[in-house]
């Protein structure tokens, strides 16, 4: 699958879903299973990478204040979300 095809999975996954793991590995696994495509990690770090780049998504590895670990959280910005809903109609 292209990485275009790949990151547009990705604004979809997001924007239906709250996406919020311990670990990449787990959030890559959590796409798989949202989406049914059956892209290695290495393929959705690319995508999630290419969504990155373009602002579609805030930076997926965050420590939250106060706490004593990162997560993996995918998270659409403003932009994103228009590039969604467009995607989606």
């Amino acid at each position: 699958m292209a990485e275009p095809e790949l990151a547009a999975l990705v604004l979809a996954a997001t924007f239906r879903h709250a996406i919020r793991e311990p670990t990449a590995e787990a959030g890559y696994a959590r796409l798989r299973e949202l989406t049914g495509a059956p892209i290695n990690d290495a393929g959705w770090a690319r995508a999630v990478a290419a969504c990155l780049a373009a602002g579609y998504v805030k930076e997926p590895v965050r420590l939250e204040p106060g706490c004593l670990q990162c997560h993996w959280r995918l998270e659409l910005t403003p932009q994103g979300v228009e590039a969604a809903m467009r995607r989606s109609n």
